[in-house]
């Protein structure tokens, strides 16, 4: 199931308490998610499953289930929107949080840095505007010169003809390396 439907279907089920084990019937569970008993199942399986809820059933008719919201809603958005923003997906997150900006940067500041997602390594600067490729032997405005200081620096020597070299045996795997010996930025 899809992110968003489960995340309609969870918002269906907080009209019951957050954070506490409550016992209620299958039946009654199916009329707050508006389907049968049978696929109600299915559903909060797959909500266990993602961890937002615990359900233990319990056998027989009309007997009572305890079922566990483990998240309010802004928390379960806050929450995706941070694993959204770290998978670099950052208009879901921005979906997710409604629009709201301040949020957003906030969640933006605490992923920012240097992580390394699928051996590749990612370097997220919360910045205002979109940058321009940092390449050094292109015109870049101030800030943009700095960091390509930081990240150039001991790494690499450009030539007069703007190709870049690389001054260190082994750069890393932000560097793609190509058939003459130089290398590029690997684009993310």
């Amino acid at each position: 199931m899809k992110e968003e439907k489960a995340l309609s279907h969870y918002a269906r089920l907080l009209t019951l308490p957050v954070k506490q084990d409550v016992a209620i019937s299958q039946q009654e569970i199916a009329d707050r998610l508006c389907t049968s008993s049978r696929h109600s199942r299915t559903l909060l399986q797959d909500l266990a499953a993602r961890d937002w809820l615990t359900w233990l059933p319990k056998v027989g008719r009309n007997q009572r289930s305890t079922l566990h919201l483990r998240y309010t809603l802004a928390e379960l958005k806050q929450q995706l929107a941070q694993a959204a923003i770290e998978t670099g997906r950052y208009e879901k997150a921005l979906t997710l949080l409604a629009g709201d900006q301040r949020q957003f940067r906030s969640l933006l500041q605490q992923t920012s840095g240097v992580a390394v997602r699928e051996g590749q390594l990612h370097i997220q600067l919360t910045y205002p505007r979109v940058l321009q490729p940092l390449l050094p032997h292109l015109p870049l405005r101030n800030s943009e010169r700095f960091l390509v200081r930081q990240v150039y620096a001991c790494l690499t020597q450009c030539d007069a003809h703007g190709r870049c070299n690389r001054s260190l045996p082994t750069i890393g795997s932000a560097m793609m390396m190509l058939p003459s010996g130089s290398f590029s930025c690997a684009q993310t």
